[in-house]
């Protein structure tokens, strides 16, 4: 069973457009923008690398919008775990943070997790275990 979580699968193709409106940072949804600042966290073993910090979410509408985009996925058995949010993407998820109502970082490159040592490919998985 797969899982929707974050922006990877809620932005259903529109193409992101990162810009700068009155010199603050946004990803631009076609008709909704969502803010960000840029900053750095740590990997648990003390790593820091870059991420953003999502300031807002896209509307309701958006979101009810993308879950009916994600039930071809939901009936072939994902399991849906929250609402559509533009707050994390899959990568913060799996990597960084599990709480969907305190997460609100994306990045890109999980490199610092694999390359200090916090994680390490396993090949007998377990229950409780993240695998991406």
């Amino acid at each position: 069973m797969g899982v929707l979580c974050g922006l990877s699968i809620f932005i259903g193709g529109v193409k992101l457009i990162n810009a700068k409106a009155d010199g603050m940072p946004y990803i631009d949804y076609g008709t909704e923008r969502v803010y960000y600042t840029e900053t750095s966290i740590q990997t648990p073993n003390g790593t820091s690398f870059e991420a953003r910090y999502i300031l807002n979410d896209v509307s309701d509408e958006k979101k009810q919008k993308e879950n009916q985009a994600n039930e071809t996925f939901v009936q072939a058995g994902a399991m849906l775990i929250g609402a559509p949010t533009a707050k994390y993407n899959c990568h913060s998820y799996a990597w960084y943070s599990q709480d969907i109502a305190t997460n609100r970082y994306t990045f890109g490159s999980i490199n610092a997790y694999l390359d200090d040592g916090s994680y390490m490919e396993v090949f007998n998985v377990q229950p409780g275990d993240i695998v991406c």
